[in-house]
This record gives C-alpha cells, sequence and structure tokens, in this order.
C-alpha cells in the first residue's frame, strides 16, 4: 500500500461527471465496503435542517491538494469512517478491490483512501482542571513520553508538542475525558506510530488518562511577510484603525526596511509591542523601551531574507542571509555596534495594504460621482510615512534564541528604545471595549484595575502558580482582544519557526475561550494578563490546527 499524504489536504469539489453517475459510482463502493464489514452509519437528524457528521461525510469523490500548491491536487475517492480493532486489516482489503473499479469507472487515474472520522470530527478542549493526581505526575508521566519519543527513530527529533488537557463533546467540562497530547511533525510517517503508541499507552496505564497522537506544528504569530501590494489575511477593521503617533501597548510593529523572501521584494513580519518598561541602567540611566519579542525585530539586521519550507511541510524557517551568527545564540547587547533598521509603527505590512484599499475606493468614489471621503485618509495616511515618521526606534537589546530559564523555559525578547516623542502608554481596553465584545461575566476586575493600565508583574503570581482554567487575557495587534483559559501544567514543545535551535523547551499554554481564538497571525509579542491587570508573559506562538482543534489555539509565552 501506498503512503498516504500527510494532513492538511484541502479539498475542492469534482465537476466531471453527473449526480447520476456519482450516486451509481457511490452505490457500487458502498456496496464493497459492506463486504468487509465497512458500513454507513444511519442518518441522524440533528436538526430540522442538518445530518450527522458522520453520515454527511462517509464518501466523497473529491480533489486534495497540499494548501497553496494547486499543482498537487488529485483526484481522491475518500471514505470517512469509525476505526475498530478490525480495521487494518479490513480497510486494506477494501482499498484493494475499491481501486480497480474506480479507475475503471471513471477513466483516470484516482487515490482511493479510508480515513478514521476520529481525526476529522470537531472536538472541544477545555483545561485539566484541579486534578492532584495527574498535575503532581505531570512532570514524570511527560518526561518519559518525551524519551519514548527519542528512543524511536522515526519520532527521534519530531515532538512538537506533549500536554493534557480534556478533549470531547459533552456538555460538562468535568465529562470530558482527561486526554494527553502528544504531536509531531510530518518527518514522524503515520506508518510507524503503533509501536511508539503503544510505549506511550503504557506510561498512560497506572491513570486515568486518553491519549491522541498526531500531525501538528506550531505556527508563527508575527504575520508572515506580504507582497507591498497584497490584501489578503487582514482584517479590515484592523487595517482602518488610525495610526497612532504614540503607539500604546498592542500596536502593530515591523522591521522599518523590506526584506527578501523566496526572491521577492516583500514586507517584513508584523508583531505587536507588548508593553512598555521602566528600568535603570547598570550606569543608573533611566530607561523607557518597548518590550516584544525577538522574532519580530529579527528582519531589522541587514541582509535578512526568509524562505519558505517546502509546501506541505511544518518547518518554516527564515535563513538570515548576513545576519551575524551571534545574534540568535548570544542575543544584541546595549553597546552593540550593529546597523540595523529602526522599528517602525504603523508596519508597512498594515500600511501598504490601508494605502491599497483607500486608492481602491478614493478611484470607486471618483467613478460614481461622490465626495472621494477617501482622499483625507489617504493623506494622512502617507504622511505617516513623510521624512521618517513612522520610525518608532531602535533595538535596544534581544535575547536572541540561544537562552533557557534553569527550568527549560525559553526566553526570547527585544528592548526597542522608543523616541521620546512617539513614546505610548500601557493603557489596557476599557469598559466600552469590553462592554462591545463580550459578555460581563467575561470582563476582567474594573475594580482592580484591569480596565486601566497594565500593572507589573507581581511576586508569586505567574502562569506557572495560577489555578488551571484561569482566565487570561491578551490585547494583540491583529486579533485585538481575547480572552483563555490557562491550560495549568507545564508542557513540552519542539522547535518551530519562531524557536529554529532545534531543541525542545517547557511552555505554559493558554486555550481559547469560546469560539474566538485567542491569539493569531500578527500577535507575537502581545501582552497577556490576570483579572487584576498584571503581566504575565508575552504571546509568542500558535498550534497550527485542522477542524478537530478549531477551538484550541494556545500560546506559549516567555518565562517572565
Amino acid at each position: 500500500m501506498p503512503p498516504v499524504r500527510p494532513l492538511p489536504l484541502e479539498v475542492d469539489d469534482v465537476s466531471l461527471w453527473s449526480e447520476a453517475e456519482l450516486d451509481e459510482l457511490y452505490e457500487k463502493v458502498i456496496e464493497i465496503l459492506a463486504s468487509h464489514e465497512i458500513r454507513r452509519p444511519e442518518p441522524q437528524m440533528l436538526g430540522p435542517w442538518s445530518w450527522d457528521e458522520d453520515y454527511n461525510r462517509f464518501l466523497f469523490l473529491l480533489y486534495r491538494s497540499i494548501p497553496g500548491v494547486p499543482d498537487s491536487a488529485r483526484l481522491t475517492l475518500l471514505v470517512t469512517t469509525e476505526w475498530n480493532d478490525s480495521s487494518a486489516e479490513n480497510w486494506e482489503r477494501a482499498v484493494q478491490e475499491i481501486k480497480p473499479f474506480a479507475l475503471s469507472f471513471l477513466k483516470q487515474e484516482v487515490d482511493v483512501e479510508i480515513i478514521g472520522s476520529q481525526l476529522t470530527k470537531s472536538r472541544d478542549i477545555r483545561p485539566l482542571g484541579h486534578h492532584p493526581l495527574i498535575q503532581d505526575n505531570w512532570d514524570a508521566i511527560s518526561g518519559e513520553i518525551k524519551e519514548v519519543l527519542q528512543r524511536h527513530p522515526a519520532s527521534r527529533g519530531t515532538m512538537t508538542a506533549i500536554t493534557v488537557f480534556r478533549m470531547g463533546n459533552c456538555d460538562r467540562d468535568e465529562d470530558m475525558p482527561i486526554t494527553v497530547y502528544v504531536s509531531v511533525s510530518h518527518d514522524c510517517p503515520e506508518a510507524s506510530w503503533p509501536p511508539i503508541i503503544d510505549d506511550i499507552n503504557k506510561i498512560l496505564e497506572p491513570y486515568p488518562l486518553e491519549l491522541f497522537f498526531e500531525h501538528n506544528h506550531w505556527q508563527p504569530t508575527a504575520f508572515e511577510p506580504l507582497p507591498p501590494s497584497s490584501k489578503e489575511l487582514f482584517p479590515y477593521d484592523f487595517v482602518r484603525r488610525p495610526y497612532q503617533s504614540c503607539p500604546d501597548l498592542g500596536a502593530d510593529i515591523g522591521a522599518a526596511q523590506y526584506i527578501e523572501c523566496d526572491g521577492q521584494r516583500q514586507s517584513p513580519p508584523m508583531g505587536t509591542l507588548g508593553c512598555y518598561v521602566d528600568f535603570k541602567t547598570i550606569q543608573g540611566e533611566q530607561k523607557t523601551m518597548a518590550l516584544t519579542c525577538y522574532h519580530v525585530c529579527r528582519p531589522c539586521a541587514p541582509g535578512f531574507t526568509y524562505e519558505k519550507g517546502k509546501p506541505g511541510t511544518e518547518s518554516v524557517i527564515p535563513l538570515p542571509a548576513g545576519l551575524p551568527e551571534a545574534f540568535d545564540r548570544s542575543g544584541i547587547r546595549p553597546d552593540h555596534a550593529y546597523v540595523l533598521s529602526g522599528m517602525e509603527h504603523p508596519s508597512r505590512q498594515r500600511h501598504n495594504v490601508n494605502i491599497a484599499w483607500l486608492n481602491a475606493k478614493l478611484q470607486k468614489d471618483l467613478r460614481e460621482n461622490k465626495r472621494p471621503n477617501a482622499e483625507e485618509r489617504l493623506d494622512a495616511a502617507h504622511r505617516a510615512f513623510d521624512e521618517g515618521a513612522n520610525i518608532l526606534g531602535k533595538i535596544w537589546a534581544a535575547s536572541g534564541f540561544g537562552h533557557r530559564s534553569a527550568t527549560n523555559f525559553f526566553l526570547e525578547w527585544a528592548l526597542i528604545e522608543v523616541q521620546p516623542s512617539r513614546q505610548g502608554r500601557n493603557q489596557l481596553p476599557g469598559l466600552s471595549v469590553w462592554e462591545s465584545q463580550y459578555d460581563s461575566l467575561d470582563w476582567p476586575d474594573e475594580e482592580a484595575g484591569a480596565m486601566d493600565h497594565l500593572k507589573m508583574y507581581r511576586h508569586g503570581t505567574a502562569l506557572g502558580t495560577l489555578e488551571p482554567g484561569t482566565k487570561v487575557y491578551k490585547h494583540g495587534a491583529a486579533s485585538g482582544l481575547t480572552v483563555g483559559h490557562y491550560q495549568g501544567v507545564k508542557s513540552h514543545v519542539g522547535p518551530s519557526m519562531n524557536n529554529p535551535s532545534g531543541a525542545s523547551t517547557n511552555a505554559y499554554l493558554v486555550e481559547s475561550f469560546g469560539t474566538r481564538p485567542f491569539c493569531g497571525p500578527g500577535d507575537s509579542g502581545a501582552v497577556v494578563y490576570d483579572a487584576e491587570g498584571h503581566a504575565l508573559g508575552l504571546v509568542f506562538d500558535f498550534w497550527g490546527y485542522r477542524e478537530m482543534l478549531r477551538s484550541y489555539r494556545p500560546a506559549n509565552f516567555t518565562a517572565n
């Protein structure tokens, strides 16, 4: 049997065959499947207009392609059904019988694939909650799982996450099974999983734990480079916000230079101004700096280039031509003498999209003989980049990728020396913002000042000390104000685009609250705070997810 292509894959409908022809094809395929004890489930109405997922997704003829690579599309007869103890044998025999029939019927090459419905169903994810047995033993459990992955050649060096949460489709959180979630990169083929899973299940036997094992990877929370005229990915309400002469906490920032990306001139990645910090240097000089993540500032280096990995792979690692290796290994010292570009607000990713949209609106108004109300906004946007008005400041110091805490947490930060005339405030979203976006039950404590100014980290209160399920908050450049749940345990995470050092680290995770993702591209560096407005950490990464994990986008934080 040929190896299956790794997920995720995009799907497109077919149009070469009539509905009657497809019905004939499906009828025969269903007959073959039934002969191998693979039967379509009985339809169940979930409401006046919808059938359940298992019935709807049982059999389809469609095109499947690697995201972003249209030429990779392959005609596929896809069966989605429940996996059971006899599936390994029955599925292979069924595919071998269906394949020649489908080739003869369709008169062209077609893939035949059966996939377990467990991998495609939507599932909710919730924090672990108070569970002393799991919490007290989690470090040992996760450490043993990590050792198993390193012991098997196929999974060695491919771990992207080891964590634990509740996952299922229950009305009550406490009824959801406690699930150990293990993900690996696509370098670990699915055919190698059974012995790995068996070894992990032996570790879990003494505990009330289930295992979920899949391909998954971390995704960058800095917006990837876009061509200067690109209008993709940006929500319009974000782009049309007025530029800030003195950007506050949560503003968009980026390197003040274009970069080379796959041989093309593009805007650099965009991130978030986390907050302003005040401190004294060793020499006694008082400083006010803007704090963000190092990878947001990395494109300031001369000659920085960005290359994407092969389409369909999980690794998207920037390759910085000309970037001093010492930056990534040891960071940038306050006394550095490197010539780096400045950091800017607005970011040119956002600015270029805004200009393109305003120009289009202006032309539309002129064609329709309307008063061109976009003209004034267009002039104001252009003035924001006149004579260096976009420059926020310069990198004063940064961590690089080589630093870890004593407990193996990733330390990744950068300090930007902001021009005095452009220094903003640590103003948290106020009551009017909360009223317009969230129910009052989700608000932080207004009386404690969580809608006023960000407070400094409070000794004894950090992500690692919060109760599992505690609500936390974030104000990012792209996704704005969001609410999440602190997951409750220390997780292992593998290398990512924002941590290309190759070493795994520990991290605290935050899970999305409701249907709104906690973070996404453009939120790198955003500060996370508690219900009283105390800073807890910075958004660093979020989890790549398929439909199964649509409600789960945890964020990885630098340690305090």
